[in-house]
């Protein structure tokens, strides 16, 4: 395995200019940069390319999470060519803590984390428009702030770096606690809510003052503090922002809808086959879904990486509009038969149905939808379901996801718990194949005062719930799945760099 050190954090790699659609800017030394207005922006846009693009592994929201995250929870699998050994030993809880894949989280984190501490540091000494200049410094926090937030859900407690690396010394760095990496990261997200509420044309791609927000409401209910998520989704619907739910499913991965509507913050992407070289920024999901041994009616054949879980499929009904949006269900056949063969679908782009690399759908990091649904929780938990005609209540915000989907209202007369056992259901068909949704969703602790993980990977194998005790990755899973789950470890090549470092519980 290649061994990927805290050297990153030391190495700011300027591959971005002002325009994400433009040739980046290589080699650069710090030195050249933070003259001008024009550099800061460069800069900052630098952050944003650390989500969807790489220079060593798997894009950060374009593949690394849904081969770390999504193959651990129960909706995704490696699919026939997905023959990585450290990719399927994650996907049955076999893997340790030198797997690669729990490498590149932290490293594409780190990576984010500097190039933002960078912006931050040194902007403020660049003349020029103050409030451009400002505005800059609040879009790096925000990102930053967003790489901590996947890094504490993922591994815990971690070293918080709240300034530019440019050199080796000090970086044997201990752990923060999970409380102070919260701490910053409410502190980044509260400092972004002063960002813009939109942006216009091609800067459509920046944070804003409601993804600030948005964030801000998962964040509490991710701590379970539900007055706090109340009071941010109030200030969203009340704030100016137009945020709605589109009225048909398949409009929020439709290259040609991007940016607005159900639109919070998205990893963008942009089809213009640019997918092998360091800063390429297409969308390879749509390639990975798709099958290999086969052609997608109307499609292109792809990599078959990525495949649903043998239980995932059963739960959605024939009626429900995202089912049609989240599989296709037949693929042909050397002969040109249709062959009953489920494969994920969000991520086809249908403007380019032969060529499944040249992909634009940009990717939802954070979307509407889900802040309903963060509502309707953080109601059930105080109030319990309450009155489907009370426009404030739990059953009443679920009930919009449910509309859209073309499904009924939800049952009557839940009690709490039955409540949150419905609205984690539907977090589950709504976001099925987002796999930031799904594992940060199995691995918090709930109104429950617990995490469905092992619930849910229990039911992988039980038959009453739908369960497949002979499918190979079921058992897999249920077989080998452990309390240390819960957290990633610390990627090993990280604790022999700083041994400052400790292990999560469980791992070696």
């Amino acid at each position: 395995m290649k061994k990927i050190i805290l050297f990153f954090w030391a190495t700011i790699i300027l591959t971005s200019c002002v325009n994400l659609e433009e040739e980046p800017q290589s080699q650069l030394s710090t030195d050249q940069f933070y003259k001008t207005q024009s550099d800061a922006v460069s800069v900052v846009t630098a952050v944003y390319n650390a989500l969807n693009h790489t220079d060593t592994n798997l894009p950060y929201y374009n593949a690394t999470f849904n081969v770390t995250v999504g193959f651990s929870a129960d909706d995704n699998t490696p699919g026939p060519r997905a023959t990585s050994t450290d990719a399927r030993s994650i996907a049955s809880f076999t893997a340790t803590s030198t797997n690669s894949n729990y490498l590149s989280p932290w490293v594409q984190s780190y990576r984010i984390i500097n190039r933002a501490n960078a912006a931050i540091d040194r902007i403020p000494s660049i003349s020029g428009d103050t409030t451009v200049l400002n505005r800059l410094v609040r879009e790096a926090k925000f990102l930053r702030g967003l790489a901590y937030y996947n890094l504490v859900r993922i591994y815990g407690g971690v070293p918080l770096i709240l300034h530019e690396t440019t050199s080796l010394n000090g970086l044997q760095v201990a752990r923060n606690t999970v409380d102070e990496v919260y701490s910053q990261i409410i502190q980044d997200f509260t400092d972004a809510t002063q960002l813009p509420k939109t942006f216009p044309g091609s800067d459509g791609f920046r944070a804003t003052s409601g993804a600030a927000r948005s964030f801000l409401v998962s964040v509490a209910v991710t701590r379970q503090r539900w007055t706090d998520a109340i009071n941010q989704y109030n200030a969203i619907v009340s704030g100016g922002y137009g945020y709605k739910l589109f009225d048909n499913f398949a409009d929020i991965f439709n290259p040609g809808k991007e940016n607005t509507l159900e639109h919070i913050f998205d990893a963008f992407q942009i089809a213009n086959g640019n997918t092998t070289s360091p800063t390429g920024d297409t969308n390879i999901m749509g390639a990975r879904e798709a099958p290999v041994t086969g052609i997608i009616v109307g499609g292109g054949k792809g990599s078959d990486t990525d495949a649903p879980n043998a239980t995932l499929r059963q739960f959605f009904k024939a009626n429900d509009k995202r089912t049609s949006v989240t599989f296709v269900d037949s693929i042909l056949d050397a002969k040109g038969n249709k062959v009953y063969n489920p494969h994920f679908h969000k991520w086809y782009d249908s403007s380019n149905p032969k060529n499944l690399l040249n992909n634009g759908v940009n990717i939802p990091i954070i979307r509407f939808a889900e802040i309903i649904l963060f509502y309707a929780e953080a109601k059930n938990e105080l109030d319990g379901p309450g009155n489907p005609n009370d426009q404030t209540s739990a059953y009443y915000a679920i009930n919009k996801i449910r509309t859209r989907a073309g499904l009924p209202a939800l049952t009557t007369g839940l009690t709490k718990n039955q409540f949150r056992d419905s609205l984690f259901h539907e977090r589950r068909l709504e976001f099925a194949h987002e796999a930031v949704v799904r594992w940060f969703d199995l691995v918090r602790i709930n109104g429950s005062g617990k995490p469905l993980l092992f619930t849910a990977i229990r039911n992988l194998i039980d038959p009453t719930k739908g369960g497949k005790p002979t499918d190979p990755w079921c058992a897999a899973k249920a077989a080998n799945i452990k309390e240390k789950h819960l957290l990633f470890p610390i990627p090993y090549t990280e604790i022999q760099a700083n041994p400052k470092l400790t292990q999560n519980p469980g791992w070696e």
